[in-house]
């Protein structure tokens, strides 16, 4: 429920007819409901102000806001041997988190969307890494199998309560070209759109 308000604001202004400097306004030593009068000009003028009153959308909780995620060390054989490498589980917990609701029921517009950005990988469902490990990228996916493409929304997310944890998955993939060991790192940017 969306709630509007305005309030009209009256503000008043100076017209004078005179050719002359007429002196300051008011004359010193004079305020302005002296000044006014039936002889002098009445000043009339209007501003309307809107605005809203809206729910706040649910806040990041700040420990989930910058997040190190330490992959540990992998064999070269292990990442040969398959298409993907070690995993990693990570979340974003959402709190205080208010709904469009009627009697406490949910509507179907209580969602949120995430976005990650990052450099995109050899192909737009992997992240590039930046180090001295060579023939892998980073592949990211929602607790549903979903996978993060660099700067596209993921699938909405229903909310169901006050706190939500929005879980993934990090892995290690490999991108095609040859497997080179040392190591590697990678900063990802998230954006939560809250509807």
């Amino acid at each position: 429920m969306r709630l509007r308000f305005s309030v009209p604001l009256f503000f008043f202004g100076c017209v004078f007819v005179h050719g002359v400097f007429a002196g300051p306004f008011p004359p010193p030593g004079m305020s302005l409901p002296e000044y006014w009068g039936e002889e002098h000009v009445w000043w009339d003028g209007r501003a309307t102000f809107h605005g809203e009153v809206v729910r706040p959308a649910c806040t990041l909780a700040m420990e989930d806001a910058w997040q190190i995620i330490d992959m540990g060390e992998t064999p070269v054989r292990d990442l040969q041997n398959g298409f993907s490498g070690p995993e990693r589980k990570f979340s974003l917990r959402l709190r205080n988190c208010e709904f469009n609701s009627q009697g406490g029921n949910l509507f179907s517009d209580s969602r949120i969307r995430v976005t990650f950005d990052g450099v995109r990988g050899e192909t737009p469902d992997k992240f590039n890494l930046s180090g001295q490990a060579k023939g892998i990228n980073l592949q990211i996916a929602d607790a549903r199998g979903n996978i993060a493409r660099a700067g596209k929304v993921m699938p909405a997310i229903p909310l169901t309560g006050n706190e939500e944890a929005l879980d993934y998955t990090l892995r290690i993939v490999r991108n095609g070209k040859k497997l080179e060991a040392g190591n590697y790192f990678a900063v990802l940017g998230f954006r939560v759109d809250y509807e």
